[in-house]
């Protein structure tokens, strides 16, 4: 005849359940096993039970989510109705906090040049879940959203205005990870590169010919402007 029992509260991140041989003869436990969100840490009945003594199972609870998480530990031995089985139960709550990163390149950049933001989204719990959206912000404007994989998100933008602009990421979090909003990466600016090519015709010309002066834009520019 055996009484299990366990000594530790539901919550806790490490319980102990202890196994008592109050028979008389030796308890030989094959195995012990857990399923759900608990995990043994220590198992002190591998080498059996005296009678009229105990062994000890430390167990770890690591929840996958939030609220009541639930599951069994199982003693399998030479005693008759084995397995027995001791129902397991605790409370997942936000432990794993995220932190969100944000980098962008080039910077600094040249107007109307495109400018990728790439956010990294980390916690000691790994990262959250592929899909999941940050969102990249200039103050309260949102310039874009990006969906996370492998715990990264980016967008590409070329609108931003010439000087300083200050961009945040922000993670809005899930059940299982909290939300999070990086420190803000100052994007510089600069104004837009431009050249003036100046086309004369006819040239060469002869003396007293009129020539005609004009200036040419490029076909392309980073940012160009108009002519005036």
């Amino acid at each position: 005849m055996k009484r299990i029992a366990i000594l530790g509260s539901a919550g806790r991140s490490t319980l102990r359940d202890s196994l008592f041989n109050l028979g008389s003869a030796q308890l030989n436990v094959s195995s012990v096993q857990t399923t759900g969100d608990f995990q043994i840490q220590t198992n002190h009945c591998s080498s059996g039970v005296k009678p009229a003594t105990h062994c000890d199972v430390y167990i770890v609870f690591s929840p996958t989510g939030v609220g009541t998480r639930t599951g069994t530990l199982s003693y399998y031995d030479n005693s008759a109705g084995s397995p027995q089985t001791v129902p397991l139960s605790g409370v997942g709550t936000l432990t794993r906090p995220t932190t969100t990163t944000l980098s962008s390149a080039p910077n600094p950049s040249g107007y109307g040049q495109a400018v990728i933001f790439t956010a990294v989204v980390a916690s000691n719990g790994g990262a959250p879940p592929d899909g999941e959206i940050v969102s990249f912000m200039k103050g309260t404007t949102v310039l874009g959203t990006g969906a996370l994989s492998g715990g990264s998100a980016s967008i590409t933008t070329s609108t931003l205005k010439v000087g300083t602009t200050k961009v945040t990421a922000a993670y809005g979090g899930d059940s299982n990870f909290p939300g999070s909003t990086s420190k803000a990466v100052s994007q510089v600016v600069s104004k837009a590169t431009t050249t003036t090519t100046l086309i004369s015709s006819p040239n060469p010309s002869s003396v007293g010919q009129a020539v005609t002066l004009r200036r040419a834009w490029p076909h392309s520019l980073v940012g160009r402007s108009p002519a005036p």
